[in-house]
């Protein structure tokens, strides 16, 4: 639960997650500072590890998902708004930021 964090977090942080004696409470204490308080930091639990799933099921191949640059985008910016089905592979539009 804590290795998909590295796309949020800094070295430090996910360094100090690692070696936490109580890595759970640590996992806690991590979402409820990113979210301000215990239900948005559900929110964004849910919201985050929804995606590392959904990247873990769509593009997992020789290595998990997540760590690939196609779930790494998933995760951090989301589903696409639109995809296109060919015969060769998928394509999807995200929108502009």
């Amino acid at each position: 639960m804590i290795e998909p964090l590295i796309y949020l977090t800094s070295q430090d942080e996910l360094a100090e997650l690692k070696s936490a004696a109580k890595p759970k409470a640590a996992l806690d204490d991590f979402w409820i500072k990113c979210g301000g308080n215990v239900d948005k930091a559900r929110e964004l639990i849910r919201i985050f590890y929804t995606r590392v799933l959904y990247s873990n099921y769509y593009f997992t191949s020789y290595k998990d998902g997540w760590r690939s640059e196609r779930g790494m985008i998933y995760i951090i910016y989301g589903p696409p708004d639109k995809v296109y089905k060919q015969l060769t592979g998928r394509a999807g539009d995200i929108k502009s930021l």
